[in-house]
């Protein structure tokens, strides 16, 4: 079982600081390393403005398109995921698909497409738009201490701050340092403690989520909510260590 002081497993990691270009190489090079290392699930070109070395000869669309075709030859070839790290135009638009930098022949040549959007450079909260899916948008917040981002819930369904729970959380951890159960085990110490909260356990783990940085920020809680071990999904809450 891990734990949380060992390290992640890295040693099928690889990494790149330079490669060929789409026209130049750069397929054969993949196609090379494929074959050494036949296990590989992903690869990721940040950014593919880095590697586009063709002329454009032609509409930006057919361009776009063109290029996006030769790289598919790598996921046709290879039971794998491409993933291309793109950027936006620094313009409004209500549909996020349109701010890609390019024409529609990005979006059009490839599986699916991934655009995420802050209101200032500096908000750690985002919405993620996915394409080829039928999804008003994922809310989304980073955790600069994990380096990751949290699942906050869809547009339509993440709720507003419930006041009453963060302050019932924040009660029930006010003698401990750390907690660390199931959402049902979580829900049902709750409801015994304060009989009128009502505790639902199929909805703790959104309301937790959805309160992350409020626990953090007010309250000095550390959320986790992702924590696996073999047999159960647990939650994780412990008390920030202010130095």
């Amino acid at each position: 079982m891990k734990t949380e002081a060992e390290e992640p497993d890295i040693s099928r990691l690889h990494l790149a600081t330079a490669s060929l270009g789409i026209s130049n190489g750069l397929l054969e090079q993949t196609h090379n390393f494929l074959t050494e290392y036949p296990d590989t699930k992903m690869i990721i070109i940040d950014t593919l403005e880095r590697i586009r070395d063709t002329e454009q000869d032609k509409s930006i669309y057919s361009c776009d398109y063109r290029d996006m075709t030769a790289l598919r030859e790598i996921t046709n070839r290879h039971r794998l995921t491409l993933l291309l790290i793109h950027h936006t135009r620094k313009m409004y638009d209500p549909d996020p698909l349109n701010t890609l930098s390019g024409s529609t022949g990005l979006i059009g040549s490839v599986d699916g497409v991934f655009v995420l959007e802050k209101d200032k450079r500096t908000s750690r909260k985002a919405k993620l738009t996915i394409a080829n899916r039928d999804t008003e948008g994922y809310c989304l917040e980073f955790d600069p201490y994990k380096c990751k981002w949290l699942f906050m819930g869809s547009e339509a369904d993440t709720p507003d701050i419930d006041e009453p729970f963060c302050l019932l959380i924040a009660e029930f951890m006010k003698d401990r340092d750390a907690w660390r159960g199931t959402a049902t085990e979580l829900s049902e110490t709750l409801n015994k403690a304060h009989p009128d909260s009502d505790v639902n356990h199929l909805t703790i783990t959104k309301k937790l989520n959805a309160h992350i940085g409020l626990f953090k920020e007010k309250h000095s809680l550390e959320i986790d909510t992702y924590g696996r071990d073999r047999k159960r999904r647990e939650i994780a809450i412990v008390r920030s260590v202010t130095v």
